[in-house]
């Protein structure tokens, strides 16, 4: 049995028609993608780090008051509202900022996959997943990954498990 598999996999309600996001749904959803990414080897520590440190900010606004905070767009609105924190709108954005990074990163390995892609190296995989999602936002691609000595192999048992992850849930 892989991390993979049906019993691992997080579902994340869509908000209803009011558009709110419950918060620990979120939560919990954005610690499966953690554990999903933790599966890809160290290589994506950092982005791990970084979607962890996000997750953090969120549960601590979070724990600031659970009746209150029941949803993201409650977290939001006490801080547009108050200016008490800043930890749901930073934590929230780049939480959304590193999720978009990974879908990115998925969708590209998965096309190269169908199109019967022979390369073996995956820096240019999250070359242009970065160049898509986070580029005009940062400048920190070298601090996440050191792609002259990051050794990511692009190999059927990881694109299996990622195809699984993206397609069948």
């Amino acid at each position: 049995m892989t991390f993979f598999s049906k019993d691992n996999v997080k579902h994340f309600e869509v908000p209803g028609d009011d558009g709110k996001i419950d918060t620990l749904a979120l939560l919990e959803a954005a610690r499966g993608v953690v554990e999903m990414v933790s599966a890809f080897g160290k290589a994506f520590s950092p982005v791990k780090s970084d979607i962890n440190g996000n997750i953090e900010k969120l549960q601590k606004k979070y724990e600031m008051n659970k009746e209150l905070f029941i949803t993201i767009n409650a977290m939001l609105d006490d801080e547009f509202e108050n200016k008490s924190t800043d930890l749901a709108k930073v934590g929230g954005l780049w939480l959304t900022r590193g999720l978009n990074f990974l879908r990115t990163f998925m969708q590209i390995l998965i096309k190269e996959y169908r199109e019967g892609s022979k390369e073996e190296s995956m820096k240019h995989i999250i070359n242009a997943a970065y160049e898509a999602t986070l580029k005009l936002m940062t400048g920190l691609l070298p601090l996440f990954f050191n792609l002259n000595s990051c050794v990511i192999f692009f190999n059927d048992s990881l694109f299996s498990y990622m195809y699984y992850m993206y397609y069948a849930v």
